[in-house]
Formats: C-alpha cells, sequence, structure tokens
C-alpha cells in the first residue's frame, strides 16, 4: 500500500499566477512615474528656497541704518519708501534753520555787549575768556573787583594787567551789559538744545530705516515664497 500520496494541484493556480504577473507589469510605468513627480517636486522647492535667499538680502538694514544716520530719511528715500523718512528730513532742515538763527541771534547780542563794554567801561581788547566777561558785570571797575578778592582770600583771581583794566560810566550802562551778556548766553544754551535734537533726530530715523529694511526684506520674502507656492500646488494639480 502506498503511504505517499501526490497534492492536488488546483486548476485555476497557473490563472493567478499570470494575471499577479500582468498586474505588476502594468504598475510599474506608475511608479516610476511617481518617483519621477517626487523628483520635480523636490526641484521646485529647491528653486523657491533659492529665490527666498536671494530675495531676503535685498536692503541692507546695516546700510540703511548709516545712510539715515548721516542725513535722516535717506535710507527710506534709498528704499524706495520716501514718504515714510520725508517727516524726518522735514525735522532736519526746521532744526538746521533753527539753530542758525538761534546762532545769529546769540552772536550778534555777544558783538553788542562787547561793544557796550568798550565804549561804556573802557574795555580795550577784543579777545578774552568768559570769566572776564561775567566779573565786569559784577563790579563798577577793576579796582573794586580785586578789593573783593582780597577779601576773599583770592588774590590769584585779581586782574594785575593794566590792559585788564575797567571803569563803567554808570550803573545802568552796567545793567543794560549784563542784560545783553544774559540774552547771548542763553542763545548758545538754546543751540545746545538744538544740537541735540539734531543728534536724536539722526539716531531716530536710522533706527526706523532699519527697522523698515527688515520689514520689507520679510513681505518680499513672504511674496516669493507664497508665488512659489502657489506655482507648486498647480503643478501638483
Amino acid at each position: 500500500m502506498n503511504r505517499y500520496r501526490s497534492i492536488p494541484t488546483p486548476q485555476g493556480a497557473p490563472l493567478l499566477l499570470a494575471l499577479a504577473l500582468l498586474l505588476g507589469t502594468l504598475s510599474a510605468p506608475k511608479t516610476v512615474e511617481a518617483f519621477s513627480f517626487d523628483r520635480e517636486k523636490q526641484r521646485e522647492r529647491e528653486e523657491i528656497l533659492a529665490e527666498a535667499d536671494t530675495t531676503e538680502n535685498k536692503w541692507s538694514p546695516g546700510g540703511a541704518f548709516l545712510r539715515s544716520m548721516v542725513v535722516p530719511g535717506w535710507g527710506q528715500a534709498h528704499m524706495e519708501q520716501w514718504e515714510k523718512g520725508r517727516m524726518q528730513f522735514v525735522i532736519e532742515l526746521g532744526l538746521l534753520a533753527g539753530g542758525y538763527m538761534i546762532y545769529s541771534y546769540a552772536e550778534a547780542k555777544r558783538d553788542e555787549y562787547v561793544a557796550l563794554a568798550q565804549r561804556h567801561a573802557g574795555v580795550r581788547e577784543h579777545s578774552r575768556n568768559s570769566d572776564y566777561w561775567v566779573d565786569i558785570s559784577k563790579y563798577d571797575n577793576r579796582a573794586e573787583y580785586n578789593e573783593a578778592m582780597l577779601r576773599a582770600n583770592r588774590s590769584q583771581d585779581r586782574y594785575l594787567d593794566p590792559a585788564d583794566d575797567w571803569d563803567w560810566d554808570s550803573i545802568d550802562h552796567r545793567a543794560h551789559y549784563r542784560n545783553t551778556r544774559a540774552l547771548s548766553e542763553d542763545g548758545y544754551s538754546q543751540l545746545l538744545a538744538v544740537g541735540g535734537g539734531i543728534l536724536l533726530n539722526h539716531i531716530v530715523s536710522g533706527i526706523h530705516a532699519m527697522k523698515l529694511a527688515g520689514r520689507l526684506n520679510a513681505e518680499a520674502l513672504e511674496v516669493t515664497v507664497g508665488e512659489g507656492r502657489v506655482g507648486l500646488a498647480l503643478a501638483l494639480r
């Protein structure tokens, strides 16, 4: 009696095997096509990123800052945003014009009080230190001033040179001199304030231009990447 029996083979097995081979053959081109499409999509992404990197450095924040530090509004105008830096430029012109008028006024008052001292106190020379012009406004003459310095134990501050002599012809003229000199000194003090305002305007304009450059770069980057994404979406569709 034979112990081994042959296992019957299904009648449809060759047919199933043929169908499997046919399906694999048909799906192979689709796999290659999908792989090629993935490569194309990757290339699109690389192009978008490359273009974004180029757009990111369109405006230099440091260059914009330096331009507007030199001339307020220059950095904004260089970035074609003149309307955003125009006010700072106008402020600069106003401060410069105001500073020039204040300086001219202070100089005119200085010439006036020097002329008063020469005419009514006999001051001989124009070029003297600021302490001298203060001292002659407080005392009628050099002798009175030197005596006051001796009483105050400040003998080293006396005027011993006859060329430093002065003697006011009236109290009213000395008062007029003192008031005129005060107006001149106030003008110079205001000039310092104007100079501080000019410096502040330069700094503010520089910072504004630097921030504006960063914002414009960011906006340009968003537009570039956005356009690339739209193109990629259309390609996917």
